[in-house]
């Protein structure tokens, strides 16, 4: 939002007496500001203390809106304007002045500029540049000097001095007060959003925004006295919508409030321990579920044999699940036990006419395994065996 279109005294209260600043206090950033004015030219002339009230002024007033935008860069041309405003025979000489003071008073503040406002160091840098690239750049070296030289003049001041006006019943009638303010302009006619901006940046709670929409409501009707414009019905209207909307808005973050209090103590009612029990068996389930994965996950170590280590193993388990030596001694049985072997095992044939379990049956037949060949894999299958309790043996 373009803080400079708005009233000047909702933003800020001018001093009306140097003495407002603190020119006088020991350890007033101001009061070397003042002593360093005090000695330029053009501030001695006649009304030299209404010249440097105004600079102050002015200062302080653009401070408070520089640290209000979200990015000043945009303003700079509107506050070098406001800087020159003073006197057009020598305007530059108390822009110069004026911004000087704005960037020597933002540099000293307790949470610097570059932390608060990013982009607010980038325009400070841009003013910064304006002042000390004329002719008039001694007026910046001599403030600066003045304020390093004063071994009483505090190196920060507290970032509250350049906080907004609270819009209060005294803001409204300083508003109103103002002569020969164009409200027209500021408010682009009363157009609605400009409107809603100006009520959502100087009101942060209920009374503030109605203050502000009263300022607004009270400006307007000077406005149509005068003849200016001729639709007060509809700006009525629609600063009665606005307010409408502000008592809404309030009513029901107290209608939520209450409603939070009352399901905070229906949960005090609550016995919470079936539901922790609960709680912990899922997390138990959980924890099991992550072993389980985390064990699939683990890569299975593969082991290859001969075929005749893997027809003996084969041989092993059947006998150990009930295969005696008496049913092998028919061949029909042995033929059955091959067909069984051939099955389980990928067994490939020495023999063209034969096939897989005439194989088998050749093996049953000899049990010609080589054990001292084959002895670490035979060793491997053994151990294998025995850590998983099977009681066999190759």
């Amino acid at each position: 939002m373009d803080y400079t279109t708005v009233p000047r005294s909702l933003i800020y209260r001018d001093r009306r007496y140097l003495e407002e600043f603190g020119i006088y206090e020991k350890k007033s950033i101001t009061r070397p500001l003042a002593d360093s004015m005090l000695r330029m030219d053009f501030i001695r002339q006649s009304y030299s203390e209404n010249r440097a009230l105004w600079c102050l002024n002015t200062a302080f007033y653009i401070c408070t809106m520089f640290l209000l935008e979200k990015d000043p860069r945009w303003r700079i041309g509107e506050y070098k304007h406001l800087a020159e405003s003073y006197d057009n025979l020598i305007f530059a000489k108390y822009q110069n002045l004026t911004l000087s003071l704005v960037v020597l008073l933002l540099d000293r503040l307790e949470q610097p500029i570059e932390i608060i406002h990013p982009l607010g160091f980038k325009a400070l840098d841009d003013i910064y540049n304006c002042v000390n690239n004329n002719s008039d750049s001694y007026i910046f070296n001599q403030l600066n000097e003045e304020l390093k030289n004063d071994s009483s003049a505090p190196k920060t001041i507290p970032n509250s001095m350049f906080a907004p006006r609270v819009i209060d019943k005294e803001t409204v009638h300083d508003v109103m007060s103002v002569a020969g303010f164009n409200w027209g302009v500021f408010l682009n006619y009363f157009e609605e959003r400009t409107v809603r901006d100006v009520v959502k940046a100087f009101g942060s709670t209920e009374e503030e925004k109605l203050n502000v929409v009263d300022i607004i409501r009270q400006a307007s009707h000077g406005f149509y006295t005068v003849g200016f414009n001729d639709r007060p019905e509809q700006v009525n209207k629609m600063l009665d919508d606005i307010e409408e909307e502000i008592y809404l808005q309030y009513n029901y973050e107290a209608d939520q409030a209450l409603l939070e209090a009352e399901i905070a103590e229906r949960e005090k009612s609550i016995d919470p321990a079936p539901y922790e029990a609960r709680i912990k068996e899922l997390e138990e389930e959980n924890a099991n579920l992550k072993n389980t994965i985390a064990e699939l996950q683990q890569p299975v170590e593969e082991l290859s044999a001969v075929q005749k280590v893997r027809m003996e193993l084969a041989y092993q388990l059947l006998k150990k699940a009930g295969l005696t030596d008496e049913v092998l001694q028919k061949q029909s049985n042995k033929q059955k036990v091959a067909t069984l072997m051939s099955m389980l095992l990928d067994i490939h044939n020495k023999n063209k006419n034969g096939n897989k379990a005439q194989t088998c049956a050749t093996y049953l037949s000899a049990r010609d395994l080589s054990r001292s060949r084959h002895e670490d894999t035979i060793n491997i299958i053994n151990a294998l065996l025995k850590e998983l309790n099977i009681e066999i043996q190759i």
